[in-house]
Parts: C-alpha cells; sequence; structure tokens
C-alpha cells in the first residue's frame, strides 16, 4: 500500500522503527542504524462487496500468527485501496502466498 503502509510494511519486515529515525533526523538527531530484512511482508486487501469463503474470525483463527496488522480501510480510499487489509509476515514467502490465497478465495 502506498502511503504510511509502504513505512509500516517495512518496519515489520525488518524488525525496525522508521518513524523514530526519521522523529530524530527531524530533531537534529546524528542517527544511523543497521537493518536486515528478516521477513517478507504483505499486504492483502477484501471488497466488503464480495463473498468470500472464509470470515474475518476464521482468518483471524488460522493466520493470526502471521497478521501483524489489520483494519478497515478509511473511507476516502475504499474505493481504490479496498475495504479492509491485512498485513503479515513470514520468514518463507510461501506462507504469504497461501494466507493470500485463503484471505482472496471467494465463495
Amino acid at each position: 500500500p502506498p502511503g504510511g503502509g509502504a513505512l509500516d510494511m517495512c518496519n515489520y519486515a525488518c524488525d525496525i522503527d522508521l518513524y523514530h529515525e526519521w522523529a530524530k533526523i527531524i530533531a537534529g538527531i546524528p542517527t544511523s542504524f543497521d537493518y536486515e530484512r528478516k521477513y517478507h511482508c504483505m499486504a492483502v486487501i477484501r471488497r466488503f462487496k464480495n463473498s468470500y469463503m472464509h470470515s474475518h474470525e476464521e482468518i483471524l483463527k488460522k493466520w493470526g500468527h502471521l497478521i501483524v496488522h489489520h483494519e478497515k480501510t478509511p473511507p476516502l480510499h475504499q474505493a481504490t485501496m479496498g475495504d479492509y487489509s491485512y498485513i503479515a509476515r513470514a520468514k518463507e514467502l510461501e506462507k504469504l502466498f497461501d494466507l493470500q490465497s485463503s484471505i482472496q478465495l471467494k465463495n
């Protein structure tokens, strides 16, 4: 996702806090930090008009250990970014593809 969501995904993928680092830069505090990507990160969206095979509760029960954030999209952005989003991370990319398929599987 564009905007803050992209920064959030970088934070989740690397276990870092880019917001904190940016605040230090703005405050004139010298900063340097090392990081590595520890996880793959993926955003998956749903649209309320669609009928999905698995409910939100089922998704959280099955995939909650990989989902690091989920929320309803603000109305202003729903037309372009979907109605509801999940952000997940995993060390194995295949797990995220399985999660994506499960979340977006329609009836």
